[in-house]
């Protein structure tokens, strides 16, 4: 595969999405290019240009192409501005090393982490790879967790729909504002139903742009904490790198239209077609939880219908709709 140019999709989604662009561009022109984006199980890469894109989807474990998806891109810029740090390169942030803070109390406004022993440092944190400025020489081998956090102000007129993370790391983070958890990075899974979490690898280098779009809400104008958990992958890993900023920008919306699909077998033609959605709900049900990916799996029951759901998974159930004849909450 001869790729020239390749930039790393992290905040646009497989077929609608926004990103944050710079003001002294078009978004057209800094969308237009090629593009490889990761999922769980594969990773497809992007050829956008003049309003059109062709995206090819690879299986993760072997390399080998499915299919091959052609489209209508249709953009639009939502907000424009100009570009500017709100947390810039290397700011003094709060830290605690070597032991974590009880409860989530860390993350908002309130805490005082001085009187908990919390130290300050500037960005980035990390060890191995000698370019960080707070570097962290007991971490290897002793413990795989960094808390950062900081306050900051947000001016008066400011729109929250601008505001972006942009941050560097090894291997994983957690991102919460105000005392709201609002997201992690993909190299950390999470399983709802236990609480516990797996890391992935993912090496420093690349910074990734998050849009905090979809996050507005977390926001407000005057004071605000940023807090991030960094977590490693391994105890002994020869690395680490949590080096985050907060910017604003301009940014820019684009949806996929018109799309027509070239698969490589009928194999992937039934497993991304035959099973789609045919816009009919008879089944409407409710949870007070999200469910895991081993219960989506047992609800779905290859089809069938729901019969074998098991008795945990029902618990959490708290409205049940089976549109039987009539909108009565069953």
């Amino acid at each position: 595969m001869n790729i020239l140019t390749i930039k790393r999709l992290a905040t646009i989604g497989l077929t609608s999405g926004s990103l944050i662009a710079d003001d002294t561009k078009s978004f057209s022109n800094q969308v237009e290019g090629e593009w490889i984006s990761y999922g769980q199980d594969q990773f497809n890469i992007k050829k956008i240009s003049e309003n059109k894109v062709e995206t090819s989807f690879y299986d993760m474990r072997t390399g080998k192409f499915l299919f091959k998806r052609t489209a209508h891109l249709e953009l639009k810029n939502s907000v424009v501005g100009e570009m500017r740090e709100i947390i810039g390169e290397g700011e003094t942030w709060e830290y605690l090393a070597g032991r974590e803070p009880k409860g989530s109390s860390w993350t908002g406004l309130s805490y005082d982490a001085k009187a908990k022993g919390w130290k300050t440092g500037s960005a980035g944190f990390g060890y191995g790879d000698d370019d960080d400025r707070t570097v962290l020489t007991d971490m290897e081998g002793k413990y795989k967790k960094v808390f950062i956090r900081k306050e900051f102000d947000i001016p008066e007129g400011t729109e929250f729909e601008r505001i972006a993370l942009l941050i560097d790391y090894d291997d994983a983070f957690v991102l919460h504002v105000n005392g709201r958890r609002l997201l992690n990075s993909k190299s950390l899974l999470v399983d709802e139903k236990t609480g516990e979490y797996t890391v992935t690898l993912r090496e420093a280098g690349n910074p990734e742009y998050v849009a905090l779009s979809a996050y507005a809400g977390a926001f407000k104008i005057g004071k605000n904490v940023i807090a991030i958990e960094g977590h490693n992958a391994e105890l002994n890993s020869s690395d680490f790198t949590l080096h985050p900023q907060l910017v604003i920008g301009s940014s820019g919306s684009f949806i996929e239209t018109k799309r027509s699909e070239q698969h490589a077998s009928a194999e992937t033609d039934h497993y991304f077609n035959d099973r789609s959605w045919n816009g009919l709900i008879d089944d409407l049900r409710i949870w007070g939880r999200a469910l895991s990916e081993s219960e989506v799996n047992e609800l779905w029951n290859g089809g069938k219908g729901t019969a074998s759901l098991s008795e945990e998974a029902s618990k959490s159930l708290i409205g049940y709709w089976p549109f039987d004849g009539n909108l009565k909450d069953m």
